[in-house]
Formats: C-alpha cells, sequence, structure tokens
C-alpha cells in the first residue's frame, strides 16, 4: 500500500473540523453501545498489519478530544492481549492480517466482550471488504457494527 493512496483515502474520509466524515459517524456507531458516559472518552483499539494505514488511522483519532487510544497493534493476537488489559470500546480491525486474521479477531473479541458482560463495537477495515464481500458479510454477521473500503 503507498502512501499516497492512503492520504487519499483519509481526505475522503475524514475532512479537518468536519463532524459527518465517513470514519467518524462510522465509529461513533461503532462505539454507541460500548459509550459509557459523554464526559469520558471513547477507548479506541487500532488493529491493522500495515504500520503506515494504522499510523494514519492513530493519526485521525488523535485529533478528536473525545478519542483515546489505547492501544496500536499489528496483529489479532496482541489485539486479544490489549482488549483484555485495556477493554476498548471500539476497535477498528483489518480484515486481512497474518496469522490470527480479523474475523478470528472479531470472534474472539466478541467473546470477550459477553465474558465482561459488555459491548466491544467493531469497525472492519480492508482493502478487499468490497471485492472479498464473503468475508465482509460474515464479518457483519459475527457482529462487526459496519466496514470502510481500504484504498486498493
Amino acid at each position: 500500500m503507498h502512501t499516497e493512496r492512503v492520504e487519499a483515502w483519509l481526505k475522503r474520509i475524514a475532512k479537518p473540523g468536519v463532524e459527518t466524515g465517513q470514519l467518524m459517524l462510522a465509529i461513533r456507531g461503532a462505539a454507541v453501545s460500548g459509550y459509557k458516559e459523554a464526559a469520558e472518552p471513547l477507548r479506541a483499539l487500532v488493529v491493522d498489519d500495515s504500520r503506515i494505514f494504522r499510523g494514519s488511522i492513530e493519526e485521525i483519532l488523535r485529533t478528536r478530544p473525545d478519542i483515546r487510544i489505547v492501544g496500536s497493534v499489528w496483529s489479532g493476537e496482541k489485539a486479544i492481549e490489549v482488549a483484555r488489559a485495556e477493554f476498548p470500546d471500539f476497535v477498528t480491525l483489518d480484515i486481512e492480517m497474518p496469522g490470527m486474521g480479523g474475523i478470528e479477531t472479531l470472534k474472539a473479541l466478541r467473546a470477550l466482550a459477553r465474558e465482561k458482560r459488555r459491548e466491544i463495537g467493531v469497525l472492519l477495515l480492508s482493502a478487499h471488504a468490497k471485492r472479498g464481500a464473503e468475508i465482509t458479510v460474515e464479518g457483519l454477521q459475527e457482529g462487526a457494527f459496519d466496514f470502510l473500503m481500504k484504498p486498493d
């Protein structure tokens, strides 16, 4: 994935100062059920094997005083570790990752949420979400709130 493509995608979904950016709307929706109180920032976990893309998502989230990043990891295994320790309100989750993939990670996050009797909103991110519609549908059936396309 090239930096220019990531930057172009980010400009399309999250324009500075515009509340209705696609990413912020999706994150808000994904976090609604786990949102504690309006005064508390949403606790975010960013999961993506692409360091560039992970960094770009973090950069967007850090501009928001109502969101606090509790972790940024490159694998499903690490995501579960951080989620157990920090219990995020929402997770941005890449579908395609080596090792524990996004769907397996999603299932583990949902099991953790049931165990803790709390909700974790999950927003799937993938370059394959449209072309690989089957995996996207599976993710939504497994409890993800929504999905966003990454640049090709």
